[in-house]
């Protein structure tokens, strides 16, 4: 929203939330309202958008998904943030609606970050935080033009193009699987490696640090 009001575009930008979400006064703190249409329940605010930016938790996308399509108005574009939609509807047979763009575009960072630096980016040159984009369905035709122009408006300095499929492996390998476990595996089995080949508990804490940064 804010990039369009510095840019003077009149695109409206609608939050929606599940009824009874904590998270409406947060909105309204920061100038949403239902008065002025930028506010209200998730699939009120599906059923008029344009571009329905799904940005709700993999869970409740695994939930609500056919609820979603169906509120989609036709010619709509559905906007992912990562992959995990895509590789769901794999695993049960399923596909997203022919009639309908597809496109992500992948921070590289949580959600604070992402805000964060896009302020830090109105001060400081090449501030923002870097992005991957995927266009999965193009039934309009634009919709690379549109995945480009919503990580601008992100305020990412830099995007890659992916597909949809390769982002959701790549998170799973890479966030589930890397960060929040095998570093610690595999720092824990060398460290007891070595100490078992007779090095000093200090040795070992060296050599396991140099073999994991390289």
């Amino acid at each position: 929203r804010d990039s369009f009001n510095e840019a003077g575009c009149d695109i409206k930008v609608r939050i929606g939330l599940r009824e009874g979400s904590s998270s409406f006064e947060e909105a309204r703190e920061v100038g949403f309202s239902e008065d002025a249409d930028t506010l209200g329940e998730m699939f009120d605010i599906i059923k008029k958008s344009d571009l329905v930016m799904l940005l709700i938790s993999d869970a409740a996308q695994a939930a609500l998904y056919k609820e979603i399509f169906a509120a989609m108005k036709p010619g709509a574009t559905l906007g992912l943030s990562h992959g995990f939609l895509l590789g769901y509807l794999e695993s049960i047979g399923e596909s997203f609606p022919e009639d309908m763009d597809v496109i992500a575009v992948c921070p590289k960072g949580m959600g604070p970050s992402v805000r964060r630096l896009y302020e830090q980016g109105k001060e400081v040159n090449g501030a923002g935080i870097n992005a991957s984009f995927a266009v999965h369905q193009d039934k309009s035709g634009k919709a690379n033009e549109l995945a480009l122009g919503w990580g601008v408006a992100l305020g990412s300095p830099f995007m890659f193009e992916t597909t949809l499929t390769s982002e959701y492996k790549s998170d799973i390998y890479g966030e589930r699987g890397i960060l929040l476990g095998a570093v610690h595996g595999i720092v824990e089995s060398l460290y007891r490696r070595y100490q078992r080949q007779g090095m000093s508990a200090e040795q070992a804490f060296v050599e396991t640090c140099e073999s994991i940064t390289g």
